[in-house]
């Protein structure tokens, strides 16, 4: 721990003494991948939309095949020991299907149907 925290200190110093402009998009580029993450995660979560604690699913194979069944986050929860590559939708949780893909609900949510 102290040895990373040491020579990315040394990183940044040696980049910001180099080019500001550098170190100030570096950290820019690490805050946004921040806020994408946890735009995606709270996706795949919206109790307040759906009225349930679990998790919510996208069904679509080309998003799956693209990101290695990722909008399968139901699933997940039902068989963590599974890896994402095994994961197959479950017929059996309609009520955790979404309309968009995770990081796209989390920005709009769909109005929630019934």
């Amino acid at each position: 721990m102290r040895l990373e925290l040491v020579s990315n200190s040394l990183v940044f110093i040696v980049l910001g003494y180099f080019s500001l402009k550098w170190l100030i998009g570096y950290f820019m580029m690490v805050y946004l991948g921040w806020v994408l993450i946890a735009l995606h995660n709270y996706g795949q979560h919206l109790p307040i939309i759906y009225g349930t604690q679990k998790a919510n699913s996208y069904l679509s194979g080309f998003y799956n095949w693209l990101f290695v069944n990722n909008g399968l986050h139901e699933e997940h929860h039902e068989e963590p020991s599974k890896s994402y590559w095994e994961l197959q939708p479950n017929p059996k949780t309609p009520h955790s299907i979404i309309p968009k893909p995770h990081i796209m609900e989390a920005i709009s949510p769909a109005k929630k149907q019934g």
